[in-house]
C-alpha cells in the first residue's frame, strides 16, 4: 500500500502540475483580508474625528490607499510569478505528451491485470492438452478400425455381455444338476452336501475353462489354451477317480466333455468378433468425450475473449481517465490562478473605492462643519462691556457649545419609525393596492422597520419583517450611497409584498382582532419610536361562537352600547395582562368606498376610533380606496 502511494505521488508530480499551489491559499499569501479591514476601520477613525483638515485627509487616504495598492501588488506579483511557472510546465508537459506517456504503459498496464484471467488460461490449456491426447487415440483406433479383417456387420447376442455370461451360467447349472443327480445314484459313503459343493465345483471349474479355452482359441493364444483345457480335464479326472464303477464314470466326463465342448464354441463365437466391438465402443466413446472437451473448450474460450475484451476496455477507460484528470488538474490550476488574479485586482479596486468614500465623506464633513460655522446661528460675539478679551472669549466658546448641543438634541429627535401593514384576504371586496401604493401610504422613513401582516380566517401571524437600517455616519454625506439605502429596501418591500398570499374565496371567519392584537404587542416593548399601523381592511370581525359584527346589522347602535363587553372580551382573550397600551399611536384604515353608505360602517368607525384611543392611539383616520386597475396586484 505504501508503494501504491509513492508511485500515486510521483505520478502525479511528474504530470499533474501545481499541486503546490493551495486554491484556498490563492487570494492572500503574506497580507489577510482582515488586515487590509483593519487599514480601512483605522482610516475611518481617523478622518471621522474632527480634528483634520483637508490636507490631512487627503494625505491619510493617500496613504492608506497606496498601503493597500502595495499590499495587493505584492500579492499579485506573487501569483504572477506562479502563473509563469506553470506556464513553463505546461508547454512541456502537454496534452499530447500525457496521452503518448499512458499509451506507452498500456502494455504494462494490461500484463498486470492479466494475471486475474492466468487461471483460467491454465484450464483452457489443459483441455487442450486433453483433446491432442483423445485426437491421436482416436485416430490410432480408427486407422485398427479400417486394417480389420471380416469385420461383423451386426453384433449377435454372444456379443452381449448380459446375454452371454448368464448362457454360460446356464450350462454350468446343467452340468452341476446332471452330475449331482449322476454322482447321488452312483457313489456312495458321501454326504449330500459335499456331493453337492464338489458338484458345483467341478461344474464351476468346467465353465469357466470352457470360457477361457474358447477365448484362447479365438485370440489365438497358445499357452492360455492349454492351461484351461488342462485344468478343465482336471476336473473331468476328478470325476473319473472318485467312483468304481467306470461306466458310469465314463458316462459322466462324456456329458461334462459335451457341456464343455459347447460352452467352447460359445465362448469362441463371442470372442471371435468381441475385439472388434470393443473397438467399436471405444471410438463411440472417445467420441463423446471429444465433443463434450469441444464444447468445455468453447465455453473456457468464450470466457476468455470476454475477460480479455473487458481487460482491453477497462484499460482504456483507464487511458483516458488518467489522461482526462491530468488534463484537467492542470487547466484547473491555470484556470484559478488566472481568477485569483482577476480577483486581486477587483479587490484592489474595490478597496480604492472604500477609501474614497471614506475621502469624500470626510471632505463632506469638513464642509459642514465650517457650514454651521458660518451660520449666523453658530456665530455669536459678546458685546464689549468692560470685560477682558480672555473673559468674553470663553463667554464666546460657551454660547457656541450650548448651541451646537441642541442642535444636536435637535438632530437627535428624529425617531426610528416601526409600521405595520395589515391586508385583508378575508374581505372580497376589498381589493389589494400595489406595493408602490403603500410605499406612498407609509410615507417617508429614514430608519425603521415594517412588519407585513394579514386578516385571515384563523388567527393571524406576521408574515415578514422588513428592516431599513440607519445611514452610516459618514455615508450619508454621499447622496449616491444614500440612495442605495432607500432603493435596496423599497425594493425588498416590494418584492416581500408581491407574495403575500393569495385572498381566500369563501372565508367562514375573519379574525380581525387577532391580526390587530398581534400588531399593537409587535412594538410595546420599543421606546422613543415612531409607531403606525396601516390597515387595508373593512375591519368587520367574524368569529364564531365568539365576538360577530354581523349580529349588529340589524341594530348598528347595540355595537356601541357593546363597546365595553366587546372590550373586555377582546382583553380576555387576546390582551389579559392589559399590557398592550402604545402611546403616540397613528392608525390609518382603508376601507371600500361603497361603506360609506353602509349604517353600521358608521359606528364601526366610532368602535375602531375609541377603541384604538384606549390602547394608546394619538389619531385614527378612515380612508375610502379604491385601487385603479393598473394598482391591482396580480395574484401568485
Amino acid at each position: 500500500m505504501k508503494a501504491k502511494k509513492n508511485a500515486t505521488e510521483q505520478r502525479h508530480s511528474d504530470f499533474q502540475v501545481g499541486n503546490e499551489y493551495d486554491a484556498k491559499q490563492l487570494t492572500f499569501a503574506h497580507n489577510t483580508p482582515q488586515m487590509l479591514e483593519d487599514k480601512l476601520k483605522a482610516l475611518e477613525k481617523t478622518t471621522q474625528s474632527g480634528k483634520l483638515t483637508i490636507e490631512q485627509v487627503h494625505y491619510h487616504c493617500d496613504r492608506t490607499k497606496d498601503e493597500i495598492g502595495r499590499a495587493v501588488a505584492t500579492e499579485l506579483h506573487l501569483l504572477e510569478n506562479k502563473s509563469e511557472q506553470l506556464n513553463t510546465h505546461l508547454e512541456v508537459i502537454t496534452d499530447d505528451h500525457i496521452q503518448s506517456h499512458y499509451e506507452a504503459r498500456r502494455d504494462h498496464h494490461v500484463q498486470n491485470q492479466q494475471k486475474e484471467i492466468t487461471k483460467r488460461f491454465g484450464i483452457l490449456k489443459t483441455l487442450h492438452l486433453q483433446m491432442g491426447a483423445i485426437d491421436d487415440e482416436l485416430q490410432i483406433k480408427k486407422k485398427i478400425r479400417e486394417n480389420y479383417i471380416d469385420a461383423p456387420l451386426v453384433r449377435s447376442l454372444l456379443n452381449r455381455s448380459y446375454f452371454y455370461f448368464p448362457l454360460i451360467a446356464l450350462f454350468a447349472l446343467g452340468d452341476s444338476i446332471l452330475s449331482f443327480q449322476s454322482m447321488q445314484f452312483l457313489g456312495e459313503g458321501l454326504p449330500n452336501i459335499a456331493l453337492l459343493w464338489l458338484t458345483f465345483l467341478v461344474a464351476a471349474g468346467i465353465a469357466v475353462g470352457a470360457h477361457f479355452t474358447g477365448a484362447s482359441i479365438a485370440k489365438k493364444q497358445s499357452k492360455p489354451f492349454w492351461i484351461s483345457l488342462v485344468v478343465s480335464m482336471f476336473f473331468v479326472a476328478v470325476l473319473l477317480l472318485l467312483r468304481v464303477d467306470v461306466q458310469a464314470s465314463l458316462t459322466l466326463s462324456l456329458l461334462n466333455f459335451g457341456f464343455f465342448g459347447l460352452a467352447s464354441v460359445i465362448s469362441y463365437r463371442r470372442y471371435s468378433t468381441q475385439d472388434y466391438f470393443t473397438l467399436i465402443s471405444e471410438i463411440k466413446a472417445l467420441e463423446n468425450r471429444k465433443a463434450k472437451l469441444e464444447s468445455n473448450i468453447a465455453s473456457e474460450q468464450a470466457e476468455l475473449d470476454a475477460e480479455t475484451n473487458a481487460l482491453e476496455l477497462s484499460v482504456s477507460h483507464w487511458v483516458k481517465e488518467e489522461v482526462a484528470q491530468d488534463t484537467l488538474h492542470n487547466k484547473m490550476t491555470a484556470k484559478n490562478l488566472t481568477k485569483a488574479i482577476e480577483g486581486l485586482n477587483k479587490v484592489l479596486t474595490s478597496y480604492c473605492n472604500r477609501v474614497e468614500i471614506i475621502r469624500r465623506g470626510a471632505l463632506a464633513n469638513i464642509a459642514a462643519r465650517k457650514e454651521r460655522k458660518n451660520q449666523k446661528g453658530f456665530s455669536f460675539n459678546i458685546p464689549d462691556f468692560g470685560l477682558s478679551t480672555a473673559i468674553r472669549a470663553m463667554l464666546n466658546i460657551f454660547i457656541v457649545a450650548l448651541m451646537v448641543s441642541c442642535s444636536g438634541n435637535k438632530s437627535k429627535d428624529e425617531k426610528p419609525t416601526y409600521a405595520i401593514v395589515i391586508v385583508d384576504l378575508t374581505d372580497e371586496q376589498q381589493k389589494r393596492p400595489d406595493a408602490q401604493t403603500v410605499l406612498t401610504h407609509l410615507g417617508d422613513m429614514n430608519e425603521g422597520e415594517v412588519t407585513l401582516s394579514v386578516i385571515s380566517d384563523m388567527h393571524s401571524y406576521p408574515y415578514k419583517n422588513l428592516s431599513l437600517a440607519p445611514a452610516s455616519s459618514f455615508l450619508s454625506q454621499v447622496p449616491e450611497e444614500e440612495q442605495n439605502r432607500i432603493a435596496n429596501y423599497q425594493k425588498e418591500f416590494i418584492t416581500a409584498y408581491n407574495t403575500l398570499p393569495v385572498p381566500i374565496t369563501e372565508p367562514k371567519e375573519s379574525f380581525v382582532f387577532s391580526a390587530i392584537a398581534r400588531s399593537l404587542k409587535a412594538h410595546r416593548d420599543k421606546i422613543r419610536i415612531n409607531r403606525k399601523i396601516v390597515i387595508y381592511s373593512d375591519l368587520v370581525q367574524h368569529e364564531k361562537d365568539k365576538i360577530n359584527f354581523y349580529q349588529y346589522k340589524d341594530n348598528p347602535e347595540q355595537l356601541m352600547q357593546d363597546y365595553h363587553k366587546i372590550l373586555a372580551d377582546f382583553r380576555t382573550q387576546y390582551d389579559p395582562e392589559h399590557r398592550i397600551y402604545l402611546w403616540g399611536l397613528e392608525i390609518d384604515v382603508f376601507h371600500t368606498p361603497t361603506k360609506e353608505m353602509d349604517e353600521l360602517w358608521l359606528y364601526q368607525q366610532q368602535f375602531y376610533t375609541q377603541f384604538f384611543k384606549d390602547h394608546g392611539a394619538r389619531s385614527v383616520q378612515f380612508h375610502p380606496y379604491a385601487p385603479s386597475s393598473n394598482e391591482l396586484v396580480q395574484a401568485h
